[in-house]
């Protein structure tokens, strides 16, 4: 059946696109499964091929103040959407931020410093356990020269000193 759907730019886009996934995605896609989760180094391969960023023509996203955050000043224009999809109301959008942008960023925040607690803790615990390894030879080793571990605090039992 002969679709006219796709202008040649779009078939060639597609077939980059399939070409792509077939050499750098198809292989290691059985990993990614069990890993559940996507290598880093795949996303740098996929802006290399120009297949991120494809609804922001290039250079648009100057940045405005914090260079090396991934934030950009965006003006879209032409942009439709349903009365019932409006969120507060309309052109409140900086109303909108004020009272509900700090909230979010302290609650990411909160987060992040709870899963850093998690692993440091996991980390610090599992350390004294992992058996040392040599590198060259993979053999275990009695233990790290020249390092001594620090005894752990234990809580005072003495009574308060009296005012």
């Amino acid at each position: 059946m002969q679709r006219d759907l796709f202008t040649e730019e779009h078939e060639d886009f597609r077939a980059t696109v399939r070409a792509f996934l077939a050499k750098e995605v198809l292989p290691h896609d059985d990993r990614w499964e069990k890993a559940g989760t996507v290598d880093r180094e795949a996303w740098p391969a996929v802006g290399r091929q120009g297949l991120l960023g494809l609804a922001a023509p290039e250079g648009n996203l100057d940045k405005i103040v914090q260079k090396a955050q991934d934030t950009g000043e965006l003006f879209p224009q032409g942009v439709r959407f349903p009365k019932e999809n409006l969120l507060g109301g309309l052109d409140q959008g900086f109303l909108h931020l004020m009272r509900n942008l700090a909230q979010e960023r302290l609650t990411i925040a909160a987060a992040a410093i709870a899963g850093a607690h998690v692993e440091r803790r996991e980390a610090f615990g599992q350390a004294p356990a992992r058996p040392l390894r040599d590198r060259r030879t993979g053999h275990r080793m009695p233990g790290r020269p020249g390092v001594r571990r620090r005894p752990r605090r234990r809580p005072s039992t003495a009574a308060p000193p009296r005012s």
